[in-house]
């Protein structure tokens, strides 16, 4: 069976908590990884590095690499791709937990169908794992996914399985604050890369009670209008999916209040 590689960046606002259960969740997969390619964006207090030596210590898979300066996670992911060993890797946030069968069944799937790209539907949570908030559901097949694409993200970006060479191929993460996971799958798509996605969530996502919020404003705005250019220009949209779509994102980014900014994406996109 093929290796798999796990793709990481951790950073000054992650708990040492947090890390180690997302690194355990790793570890403890039915089908483990050969290495875990960990990157610290800048400087971290004492706490937070103490941890991460700790578990680079315990777990010998660890390989760590470190930013002097916070550059962001496009550029970072950027980075540490470069630095995976295995054609399969697997993307993974530090604050969050993988279910024991996650890389087991997006192997399997990538193995059965072809895939280049596979994700998974994923539960949200607040603090504890066991406290799920809502779910968050994905299109899973190629057509779906391709018209999902044209107005939304069609991939949870800490669920993904993908293959290194084709992420490559594809120009790999570039940065563009907010979108540079969404902006990496369109590439993808338009190269040609099979894609796919599970309806049932293995991954658990955290969130916070801002959550909504940091959803909106004008700097989240630019950054996807940004993307909705390119879309547009190469042509993977219309020019009026791109006028409404922008429209709806300055609707909902900069103009709708938080509460019912909410209400719009439970509605729209998850399950309570």
């Amino acid at each position: 069976m093929e290796k798999i590689s796990v793709l990481m960046s951790v950073y000054k606002n992650d708990k040492p908590e947090w890390l180690e259960l997302s690194i355990e969740s790793i570890i403890n997969q039915t089908l483990p990884p050969s290495e875990i390619i960990l990157i610290v964006d800048g400087p971290v207090d004492d706490q937070l590095n103490n941890k991460i030596e700790e578990l680079c210590n315990k777990h010998k898979i660890i390989k760590l690499f470190r930013n002097e300066q916070n550059v962001g996670l496009g550029i970072t992911l950027n980075k540490g791709i470069l630095e995976c060993e295995n054609e399969i890797v697997a993307r993974m946030d530090s604050d969050d937990y993988s279910l024991p069968t996650r890389f087991e069944e997006q192997f399997n799937l990538m193995q059965q169908n072809n895939l280049d790209l596979v994700g998974s539907a994923v539960e949200e949570f607040i603090e504890d794992v066991q406290n799920v908030v809502s779910i968050k559901n994905v299109p899973t097949t190629q057509t779906e996914i391709v018209e999902y694409a044209k107005t939304r993200n069609p991939f949870c970006h800490p669920s993904v399985m993908f293959k290194k060479s084709k992420v490559l191929e594809s120009g790999s993460y570039i940065d563009m604050h907010f979108c540079e996971d969404y902006y990496l799958w369109v590439r993808m798509i338009q190269k040609g890369c099979k894609v796919g996605n599970i309806s049932k969530p293995l991954v658990k996502m955290r969130v916070s009670e801002d959550l909504y919020a940091r959803r909106g404003g004008l700097s989240y705005y630019k950054s996807q209008k940004q993307l909705l250019k390119y879309m547009k220009k190469t042509k993977f949209i219309s020019g009026l999916t791109y006028l409404k779509s922008k429209l709806i994102r300055f609707t909902v980014q900069v103009l709708m209040p938080n509460k019912l900014r909410q209400k719009f994406y439970n509605k729209k996109l998850r399950k309570g």
